[in-house]
């Protein structure tokens, strides 16, 4: 059993290092690390090419600047290993990640992938891993439902055997193209691992994608993330727990309806409202969907009117008093 790790590289100079490093540290040597350099212009994909000339495991890709997703897909296109990871360059493996992963795997050959534990770590620190008792790992049937926990795990917090994801590409978006695409292999899996062991450094530092400040393509982007999930979901026709559909539905409705009506430019909101108007119609025929979620996404597609949906989101109990929750 071997393993590519994807790593999606843009301007960390201060980060690359450590990451690399907890690849090289790993108890279990049968890896392939493919370094994506998505248009760096701070020196970090120099000190990709230092690591490439040091340990031929490690494959440098440099590329004109298209954002993670692209990257992520141009690893995807280059990886050999019958086990994919994907790991962001300013976070950290933990050094027998790989071995407990790869023995986990070798006890439940039915599983299309298998989830880990992460832990967080401030930005000028390190990960301190706890020492587990036991390790232990479970298998959990996906033919038919996917359960709430899956929900909150990230794309980079599993391993996959590489036939699930084959065809699967990461969507054109700055926010939610990993949830979209993990959303995806829930879709296509019939089986998955729970491993009970953080084998994940997730560093939190600002400047970070995810925690950078709203613009108006993350505000669109947030609208065509939760379409393009729901509509992968809708397709499968599996039963998925309620944080997938109503949870991802409030925030769908809500959350985005309220970064929409505070944005500032007259000419966007209105732009990015008939937007989530035109995605509002959508909501209103998912059947995974609560009644009162349907009803609201109905009525607010019917009207057309910001108005309209400024007074319902004045109402006392704001969208919450009409169902937007499980």
């Amino acid at each position: 059993m071997n393993f590519s790790i994807i790593i999606p590289v843009y301007n960390i100079a201060p980060y690359i290092r450590a990451c690399l490093d907890s690849v090289c540290a790993q108890t279990f040597t049968n890896w392939e690390a493919i370094c994506v350099d998505d248009g760096s212009t701070d020196g970090s994909g120099a000190i990709l090419d230092e690591y490439f000339a040091k340990d031929s495991r490690f494959k440098v890709i440099h590329k004109e600047n298209g954002g993670v997703g692209a990257a992520r897909n141009n690893g995807l296109d280059n990886a050999d290993g019958q086990l994919i990871m994907f790991l962001d360059g300013d976070d950290m493996l933990r050094n027998c990640a790989l071995e407990d992963i790869a023995n986990s795997m070798k006890d439940s050959p039915k599983s299309n992938f298998i989830v880990f534990n992460d832990i967080k770590f401030k930005d000028g620190s390190s990960p301190t891993w706890s020492d587990d008792a036991e390790i232990e790992c479970r298998e959990e049937d996906l033919a038919s439902s996917v359960p709430t926990c899956l929900a909150s795990v990230c794309v980079w917090g599993a391993a996959y055997r590489k036939e699930i994801l084959k065809g699967l590409r990461f969507k054109d978006c700055v926010l939610g193209e990993d949830l979209v695409f993990f959303c995806e292999v829930l879709t296509r899996a019939n089986r998955c691992s729970f491993l009970n062991r953080a084998e994940y450094g997730n560093r939190m530092r600002q400047g970070s994608a995810s925690r950078s400040k709203e613009s108006y393509r993350k505000i669109h982007d947030r609208i065509q993330y939760h379409e393009f999930m729901f509509k992968a979901i809708a397709a499968s026709g599996k039963a998925f727990g309620g944080t997938f559909t109503h949870g991802r539905g409030n925030s769908w409705i809500e959350e985005t309806v309220s970064l929409i009506l505070s944005w500032p430019d007259k000419k966007e909101r209105e732009s990015l409202f008939l937007r989530w108007l035109e995605s509002m119609r959508m909501a209103a025929v998912m059947p995974f969907f609560s009644m009162w979620q349907r009803f609201v996404a109905r009525l607010v597609s019917a009207t057309g009117s910001e108005l309209a949906v400024r007074l319902l989101c004045v109402l006392p109990h704001k969208l919450k008093a009409v169902g937007f929750h499980r």
